[in-house]
């Protein structure tokens, strides 16, 4: 009798762990047993001190970094200047921007030459459209795809990445590496270092049109020659390839490699010393080392 207890409350025992093995993520236990909290590094980013923001004028300070956007009203003409406050080196770009029912075609100059064309769904002089951006891509971005999966986790770059229901777009996994949103900090992986923006300076971003949002992120990792870069990354990001830029925190992640070089980029000036890898939430710019996406 006693046996026939002790059997139907291992067979109990046996139920509930298959019942919590259904809902807890599938990880295995080498994975949890790693401390990794010690790879976080919490950093003092350059402060991102947004100086003016309205429809015709936007000012944005990224440590020494300034980056000024004046258009016309109807945004068919606009200019940005980045410039280095401690070199006083600038760059001057140049845009023309016709709007057709659903799409917006910019043509971008440097030293009045014309260097590339973006099509994008959002005009990307518009303040606070990379927020309305957000919000219109995360509904898109997750019917029908992989989205309502449930959560799993899994190693990239040496970096434990979350992914599936709740997260918008893979990314290191906040609970594992005990970070928090409110932080700027980094996790090095084995070729890159993952980066991620606190929510304040995040949403600062996310307030200012796409160019110059582009241009502060990019400001982040590369200074000078990554705001250059910068510049025309919000043309990239809402076109019709762009995607999530805010994760599930509100917070922006981005990547870039730990190898520097002479690295051709999809935006004008097309050659630049910069991280050969620069990922941005969900969008992968360049990858010059072969690495692939999360």
């Amino acid at each position: 009798m006693k046996m026939k207890r002790g059997m139907r409350a291992l067979n109990l025992l046996m139920v509930i762990a298959l019942v919590v093995a259904i809902f807890v993520p599938s990880v295995s236990a080498d994975e949890r047993s790693v401390d990794l909290t010690s790879k976080v590094t919490i950093v003092d980013s350059p402060k991102i001190k947004l100086i003016e923001n309205s429809r015709t004028s936007a000012i944005a300070q990224v440590g020494d970094i300034l980056v000024s956007l004046k258009s016309n009203p109807e945004h068919s003409k606009s200019t940005m200047v980045i410039e280095d406050l401690e070199t006083k080196e600038k760059q001057i770009f140049d845009f023309k921007t016709v709007y057709d029912p659903g799409k917006y075609t910019t043509e971008v100059y440097i030293d009045g030459k014309e260097t590339k064309t973006f099509v994008t769904e959002y005009d990307p002089f518009e303040p606070g459209i990379t927020g309305q951006c957000i919000s219109d891509k995360g509904i898109s971005e997750k019917e029908g795809s992989d989205a309502f999966t449930r959560a799993s986790y899994y190693y990239w770059d040496d970096v434990y990445f979350a992914t599936g229901y709740g997260i918008k777009y893979p990314h290191p996994d906040y609970q594992a590496y005990g970070a928090q949103a409110w932080d700027s900090f980094y996790i090095s992986g084995d070729q890159l270092n993952h980066r991620h923006m606190s929510d304040s300076e995040s949403a600062t971003t996310a307030a200012t049109a796409p160019v110059v949002a582009g241009a502060i992120v990019a400001a982040h990792i590369g200074g000078f020659a990554g705001a250059i870069a910068g510049a025309a990354l919000g043309l990239v990001l809402t076109g019709s390839s762009s995607a999530l830029l805010l994760d599930e925190e509100g917070c922006i992640w981005f990547w870039e490699s730990e190898e520097w070089g002479l690295t051709v980029i999809p935006v004008p000036p097309y050659i630049q010393n910069v991280p050969k890898y620069f990922r941005i939430a969900s969008y992968t710019l360049w990858d010059g080392i072969n690495l692939g996406n999360p």
